[in-house]
């Protein structure tokens, strides 16, 4: 299936807006959606969860990129959540919408910077995949999960095919090119994700369009999709070790390097995808690297 045709909803955020320029340069036909308005021509200004609105957006696309959503500290996030995607995904049925993508979260499993009990969750092994089970704490997660569901649902029953990720924070060109740890960074066994776990936008943009680009895609394929990095200087091994010596016999294989606690391979395998940019690839950062590295305990 030839794919041109694109709608992304939630536009103007920081993710909408960031992979608007990147898909355009991909030369895909783009349509934007957002609850905002926006100087560009044929943008959808409404509530998704409106089926008019809906219906607009979708008209004549041949895929969906569903970034829109309340944010995490909103109330009523979890209803405003769903009532868009159930209104999106009968929008996608009544047009013929064929491929869409929805941006889900790694804090599904319930951890990281939403967490809201002081459970410490302990995997059964690393690095965590999509077989790891999920118990997401808070309403925010709580809507992605049942999103993944609702789209996972709709292609069984419809001619429908949904790639959703599971994302960590998402970086700007800028910050990967200007980040620099904090020494004193430590892992916390309640929050493992924040602010370990990161990809460049560069990098999601590149899967999204694999992806797009794809002839033959399943009907429903979900994954975890982080850099091939952390955000600490030192190894996996060693920060581990350090913060959280027990989680090392979790493993098969020891980390190797600054190896994620988190497993992308699923998707790499699916679209032919690895990541390309990491914070400390950046020129201007290693000889600072090599220096910080030797004065290390």
């Amino acid at each position: 299936m030839e794919v041109s045709r694109v709608l992304l909803t939630g536009s103007q955020g920081f993710l909408g807006s960031q992979l608007t320029e990147m898909l355009l340069s991909a030369g895909f036909e783009l349509r934007t959606q957002d609850l905002a308005g926006s100087y560009r021509l044929g943008h959808i200004q409404g509530d998704l969860s409106c089926p008019e609105v809906a219906l607009r957006a979708v008209s004549g696309m041949d895929a969906v990129l569903h970034l829109a959503g309340a944010k995490p500290q909103d109330q009523d996030v979890y209803q405003k959540n769903l009532a868009s995607i159930k209104t999106l995904i009968s929008a996608c049925h009544a047009e013929g919408v064929k491929r869409c993508f929805f941006a889900s979260t790694i804090n599904i499993y319930g951890q990281g910077s939403f967490k809201v009990s002081r459970r410490i969750f302990t995997p059964a092994y690393f690095p965590i995949d999509e077989r790891i089970p999920t118990d997401p704490e808070d309403d925010y997660s709580l809507s992605k999960l049942r999103g993944e569901e609702l789209f996972e649902e709709a292609t069984r029953l419809e001619n429908l095919h949904v790639l959703a990720l599971r994302l960590p924070g998402i970086w700007s060109q800028e910050h990967t090119e200007s980040y620099r740890p904090e020494k004193s960074l430590r892992l916390s066994p309640l929050q493992i994700i924040d602010p370990w776990h990161y990809l460049d936008i560069r990098d999601l943009a590149r899967a999204i369009t694999a992806y797009l680009r794809r002839p033959s895609v399943p009907r429903f394929f979900l994954g975890y999709i982080t850099a091939a990095d952390h955000s600490s200087w030192l190894t996996t091994q060693d920060l581990l070790g350090r913060d959280c010596p027990e989680w090392l016999n979790l493993w098969a294989n020891p980390p190797v390097g600054h190896q994620p606690l988190f497993s992308s391979s699923a998707v790499s395998a699916l679209l032919n995808w690895h990541p390309l940019h990491h914070w400390r690839d950046v020129p201007q950062w290693r000889h600072l690297l090599a220096k910080t590295r030797s004065l290390l305990p």
